[in-house]
């Protein structure tokens, strides 16, 4: 009772996150995370998000994905990379996240992973991001060693749920109730 109605939202977001998580990992789906909340609780939880994919890439973006461990990463994959010196190379990840800063990491080709045994595909994941810019559009721009532009890919959590909805995902579930935790968590941060 002595908490605001955005951390109980948010809480109660996060357990069904939870929740949905174990049943997608298979993980000790016999005491679910949500299982002491209450119906009355269980109500409070936020609605559906509706996602829009805001993808924009080009022709060198292999695909994208998500990383579902102690923490939400965005994951972009280039392909065409065999034979370049992947070292030499390096990616800015830029993007305005949900209080208005512009944001803007480079990382080194070193910190770049092997997809694959072919060589051809990298990931470079993106770790600089909060649930609270679920749907901010960050934009990964790989350059070659002299500085000339590889590739882009613009994307954001909010698009990749988006491409799984439509796609009829069998993970659609867990990717649902990423985005509202995701809103309901902006909702905390920006009325506390």
């Amino acid at each position: 009772s002595s908490t605001t109605e955005y951390v109980r939202v948010m809480m109660i977001d996060m357990l069904n996150y939870g929740a949905a998580a174990q049943e997608h990992f298979k993980y000790n789906t016999s005491d679910l995370a949500n299982n002491a909340l209450t119906e009355e609780q269980q109500a409070l939880a936020t609605a559906k998000v509706t996602c829009t994919n805001n993808q924009v890439k080009d022709t060198t973006v292999y695909g994208a994905n998500l990383s579902l461990e102690d923490s939400i990463l965005l994951n972009t994959f280039f392909k065409g990379l065999k034979g370049k010196d992947i070292a030499s190379m390096y990616a800015m990840v830029s993007f305005t996240d949900f209080q208005g800063i512009t944001r803007e990491v480079r990382m080194e080709g070193s910190e770049f992973e092997k997809y694959g045994s072919s060589g051809d595909i990298y990931k470079i994941v993106v770790d600089d991001v909060v649930l609270a810019d679920a749907k901010t559009l960050v934009t990964v721009t790989l350059y070659n060693a002299d500085g000339t532009v590889f590739g882009v890919n613009s994307d954001s959590v909010e698009s990749y749920v988006a491409r799984a909805e439509s796609n009829n995902a069998d993970t659609y579930g867990l990717y649902a109730n990423i985005m509202k935790f995701a809103a309901s968590a902006y909702n905390y941060i920006i009325n506390k």
